[in-house]
């Protein structure tokens, strides 16, 4: 079983961070369309694009390296908050792509669950 845990868990995990790792890189590569969107269409200022890129690059890291369980943590809701409010703003104005921040936030949540889960196991062994 903890086999299989670990196996659950490091799989959508690292789908979760692919997602939010290309993600980032969208934001810095073609960050002239992606703040028009931020702009035009979901209404929010433009600047926060970098800070978006930067603290998803940051939180892969920690969801990768997993050194610090506070920070982890962090990470976890940080990720879960930012596809909670992309989910939101995408259904009110009722586009095709929100698909891809629903998808994202299941692997989070499921990401979470199994680390804790994890944890759990190895606790009581």
């Amino acid at each position: 079983m903890k086999r299989a845990l670990k196996i659950a868990h490091w799989s959508v995990t690292v789908l979760a961070c692919i997602i939010f790792t290309l993600s980032a890189l969208t934001y810095f590569f073609r960050h002239d369309d992606v703040s028009e969107t931020f702009e035009i269409n979901f209404g929010f200022p433009a600047w926060l694009v970098y800070p978006m890129a930067v603290a998803k690059i940051g939180g892969v890291i920690l969801l990768l390296t997993k050194f610090n369980r506070s920070l982890t943590e962090w990470a976890y809701a940080g990720f879960t908050f930012m596809m909670l409010l992309a989910i939101g703003v995408h259904a009110m104005n009722r586009e095709s792509q929100i698909f891809a921040p629903i998808l994202a936030l299941t692997l989070v949540i499921m990401s979470y669950f199994t680390w804790k889960r994890m944890k759990r196991v190895v606790a009581n062994d």
